[in-house]
């Protein structure tokens, strides 16, 4: 329903769009968590995951990295997620909301699993109670990485080091030339005034596996203007972060190194080794579970909150302003003796779902319909119950031929995305901070080095609005001021699902025109009637809006779907 960090999260854990929640940006670049103006969840605002499993009865628990709010500085929630609808938190403090050294995933994530593999134990003895019907429980462990592909790379955790130890790297070794994983028997540093170090790669993974996307050298020329300007300077952003000592061995933008191929293959070998450090922890949870007895009568879900373009799209890294497959695209597996007996083998679905079906699927999962979710909804306590506007994917789930029905009883014509985070832009009304300066005149140089940007962040239009189909995905780019005209993508995603040929190209009016000449050598392109299918999307786009936003648009009757 939404592509990064915090918007993503905010999505998952309340069921709802961030226009719902307000819940729109990220914070970290040049806008601060610490900024009373940033735009938070609010405790007392849309109900959480936690809200409404307490409502129905269960005791609600989360372990790992939060990043919807800034519990650990002030005010009367500090540390303290309860007001969020969840217990234990404290222990999980400080959050793991940005890229310094404490926060990285290859030193928080092996605590937090520490932290749920306690919890579950005691539930497995159910000595806190030694009743025969205990209260059911929802635990959530939150796992930082693969996030530390977004602050650790090519600056790994073993820098600055001041341990001239064997299989340690230290600052003065690392110029900015390609950087390899982590080999099996390295380990990081301790963090500042502490001892431990980190095994960096136990599970052996390989130094080369990477293949560069398929569109890694793409053309952007006939794609929004705002995805060559983002191409740029999300990695120049990220290196103005940097403090100064640093900014040297920043090989970001990746496209202006001295090999830049080389540098694109590293990221992405990172980015998937990330994964395995991830994997490691997962497998101590399942391993826990089945140990301890729960496995048997534990519904275990696993899920993201977006993707990575891991240089695709013209060498692209992260994961803002576009609709990509590579950044929506993401796994929501379900795993229970009740829906997967030992017997049976793995199940893959393959239906339009988003982030937004997350919440009530769970409540469908332990028995809740549609019905009894609208009914328990107003009675949540103090909270600003909105319904849920995602579907129940259990029906699904038990039997994969039924069709997505949505929260209205219809089935499902698309799915909405929508992105409105300007990561680099500062917060509305705020002073700009010194990184942002530094940012402003590093686009500067590449500007005068004869790179194409505009000054300054990423250029509108650049917020999104995208309706996908099983077949067909429309992107609309708009600026949300009405200074800049809209601008337009569309795919064909049966015959081109790297969505590298846009078919559609725009008028100085923003209006989106159709390319059929870019059908050229698709199968079946004599059959495709791109005007209606322009049509009939777009209409689709602005009813999902209408619908699911909450704002008319004076468009949708001449778009109306048939």
């Amino acid at each position: 329903a939404t592509s990064a960090c915090v918007p993503s999260r905010a999505t998952i854990i309340t069921g709802q769009y961030g226009t719902k929640t307000r819940v729109l940006e990220t914070d970290s670049l040049f806008k601060y968590g610490s900024d009373p103006n940033f735009p938070w969840l609010h405790p007392r605002g849309i109900p959480t995951l936690g809200d409404w499993f307490r409502a129905a009865g269960y005791s609600t628990h989360y372990f790992g990295k939060w990043d919807l709010s800034y519990v650990d500085v002030d005010g009367p929630e500090r540390g303290d997620l309860n007001p969020w609808g969840f217990s234990d938190w404290p222990l999980s403090s400080p959050d793991a909301q940005g890229g310094q050294l404490n926060q990285l995933g290859v030193y928080r994530d092996p605590g937090y699993v520490d932290l749920a593999e306690t919890f579950l134990k005691r539930k497995a003895m159910n000595f806190e109670t030694a009743k025969a019907d205990p209260q059911p429980w929802l635990c959530v462990l939150s796992l930082v990485n693969p996030h530390d592909i977004a602050s650790a790379y090519p600056l790994s955790w073993w820098m600055p080091d001041t341990l001239p130890q064997p299989g340690v790297q230290t600052a003065d070794q690392s110029i900015p030339t390609v950087r390899p994983i982590p080999a099996p028997g390295d380990l990081s540093n301790p963090l500042p005034g502490g001892v431990t170090r980190i095994p960096l790669n136990p599970r052996g993974f390989p130094q080369d596996c990477f293949d560069l996307p398929e569109t890694y050298g793409e053309d952007l020329s006939s794609k929004p203007d705002c995805q060559f300007d983002y191409s740029y300077k999300m990695g120049l952003a990220l290196k103005s972060r940097r403090p100064p000592p640093q900014r040297p061995y920043m090989a970001l933008p990746l496209q202006i190194q001295d090999d830049p191929q080389a540098w694109s293959a590293a990221f992405g070998q990172f980015y998937a080794y990330c994964h395995t450090l991830a994997d490691a922890q997962m497998e101590r949870i399942l391993k826990t579970l089945d140990e301890s007895g729960l496995a048997k009568d534990t519904l275990v879900v696993f899920l993201s909150d977006h993707g990575e373009y891991a240089a695709a799209h013209g060498g692209m890294i992260e994961k803002w302003h576009s609709a990509y497959e590579e950044i929506l695209h993401v796994p929501f597996l379900v795993s229970s003796p009740d829906l997967n007996p030992s017997d049976q083998d793995i199940r893959y679905i393959d239906q339009l779902t988003s982030h937004v079906d997350v919440l009530p699927t769970l409540l469908g999962l332990i028995g809740l319909d549609t019905q009894q979710q609208q009914a328990l909804g107003p009675n949540i306590p103090d909270q600003t119950y909105e319904p849920l506007p995602g579907a129940d994917l259990t029906p699904v789930i038990a039997d994969p031929s039924v069709p997505v029905v949505t929260a209205d009883g219809k089935p499902r014509d698309g799915v909405l995305f929508i992105s409105d985070d300007t990561i680099t832009e500062t917060l509305k009304g705020e002073q700009p901070a010194p990184a942002f300066k530094i940012f402003q005149a590093e686009v500067e140089s590449q500007r005068q080095q004869g790179i194409g940007l505009q000054p300054g962040s990423v250029v509108q239009p650049c917020h999104v609005r995208c309706a996908r189909t099983s077949e067909w995905k429309l992107v609309r780019y708009f600026d949300p001021m009405g200074d800049v005209a809209d601008q337009w993508e569309l795919y064909n995603l049966m015959t081109d699902p790297t969505e590298r040929s846009n078919l559609v190209t725009w008028n100085a009016a923003g209006e989106p025109i159709p390319c059929p000449e870019r059908l050229t050598g698709t199968p079946g392109a004599a059959d495709i009637d791109l005007d209606a299918v322009l049509h009939h999307m777009r209409g689709l786009l602005l009813a999902l809006e209408q619908q699911y936003l909450g704002y008319p648009h004076p468009l949708v009757e001449d778009y109306a779907l048939e």
